[in-house]
């Protein structure tokens, strides 16, 4: 899957949260070593736009090693599934 571009997500984001007045949605968003320090930042982005308790998690390997996941984790770990299979 390509990753998923900010100008074309944020407005759709917004659009839903915009037409939810009860917080009922949420966001999750990954957390990466490029944007450990906007942690803050987003939780007030979207709380200011009215989502519900931001959740924050780690980044997926859809990708093997070799990749960016690497370089962009906090506690990289190697998984279950390698380019090969």
């Amino acid at each position: 899957m390509h990753p998923l571009k900010a100008d074309r997500v944020f407005p759709k984001i917004l659009s839903l949260l915009n037409s939810d007045k009860s917080n009922k949605v949420h966001i999750t968003t990954p957390v990466h070593k490029g944007n450990l320090g906007e942690i803050p930042n987003i939780r007030r982005y979207f709380e200011a736009h009215g989502a519900g308790d931001p959740h924050f998690t780690h980044i997926g390997n859809r990708s093997w090693e070799a990749g960016p996941w690497s370089e962009l984790a906090l506690a990289p770990v190697g998984g279950y599934c390698y380019p090969d299979e």
